[in-house]
């Protein structure tokens, strides 16, 4: 537990009802003792933030509990994990205590600083899973409270090949697990074949945010059967026992960078005890023992997926 008085130099402090420590900045070198090795909060001045690339944000967020819930770094420190010692300029961690992320850096992205810039000083990480051998920069490793590995957010324009229950996939932003290690998501990098219990889909989503790798368009459940994908390629007729048709695809929408443009809205698909849901917007469930599905090519596929000429599979 932080206590407050026992931080030197703390300056915008916050606390909760109870009285424990919520965030403060801190103008004084101070060394927080934690299972994972002792860490030093930052605390250079804020004018001199503007001289370096790091952030300058909250020294110390705590949760309600008094336990440590994030800690900006003075400087990338070693940061004891269960895979390993990685280092880090920021961690997190949850209410019990226990690791949640490391980022090994965490840099102010603006006009003085570039993406560009901050990838320079990524490391190149290597890990054997169960989805094969990993070998990327990472923007950050997350683990269960129980110190197993639970996603690896990959470095902006990384590509790996994984092992999924699909067989090779080429991806970026990163994966996700299950706490007994099996692949519960990842993102495909481009408009990619798989075998579904309608036949064969070209999964994409080309809007997939790389933040973090918790949760990707294609997702599997814990057995390794398909969960969920997403696509703006095909569409789906649906055919109920009672002859009733429904067509679902993707849909053409505003852009939400551009006024005077439009995107494709993907359809997301999910397979979940015995039902399926499919969701461009609006969701709509059928039994899966009582319709029969025939896929499609959306006409929206060309304008929506810039990959998809390229594509062997569509042709």
């Amino acid at each position: 537990m932080i206590d407050l008085k026992q931080l030197r130099g703390v300056t915008n402090s916050e606390t909760y009802e109870n009285g424990t420590l919520k965030a403060c900045r801190i103008q004084g070198y101070n060394r927080i003792k934690t299972p994972y090795g002792d860490l030093v909060p930052q605390f250079t001045e804020e004018f001199k933030q503007f001289q370096r690339r790091k952030k300058f944000r909250a020294s110390i967020i705590c949760h309600c509990n008094g336990e440590l819930k994030s800690i900006a770094l003075e400087e990338q420190m070693d940061v004891k994990t269960p895979l390993g010692t990685y280092p880090a300029e920021l961690v997190t961690f949850y209410k019990d205590g226990s690791l949640n992320r490391i980022f090994p850096l965490n840099g102010q992205i603006d006009g003085y600083w570039s993406e560009a810039d901050e990838g320079e000083l990524a490391e190149i990480y290597s890990f054997q899973l169960s989805v094969g051998r990993i070998v990327s920069k990472l923007i950050s490793l997350r683990f269960y409270p129980q110190g197993i590995l639970k996603s690896l957010t990959f470095w902006p324009g990384a590509e790996v090949i994984l092992l999924t229950p699909l067989g090779d996939v080429l991806c970026k932003n990163g994966l996700s697990l299950y706490s007994d290690g099996a692949l519960k998501s990842t993102e495909p990098i481009k408009p990619t074949l798989i075998e579904t219990l309608f036949g064969r889909v070209l999964a994409y989503d080309p809007n997939a945010i790389g933040i973090h790798a918790d949760t990707g368009s294609l997702m599997f459940h814990q057995d390794g059967t398909l969960k969920a994908f997403m696509t703006v390629v095909n569409n789906f007729e649906i055919k109920d026992k009672k002859g009733k048709v429904t067509l679902i695809g993707p849909r053409e929408i505003p852009s939400y960078i551009s006024d005077d443009a439009t995107e494709i809205h993907p359809v997301k698909v999910i397979f979940d005890q015995g039902k399926v849901f499919f969701d461009n917007g609006e969701t709509t469930t059928f039994n899966l023992d009582s319709i029969k599905v025939k896929i499609g090519m959306s006409p929206l596929s060309m304008s929506g997926c810039s990959d998809c000429s390229s594509c062997s599979s569509c042709g």
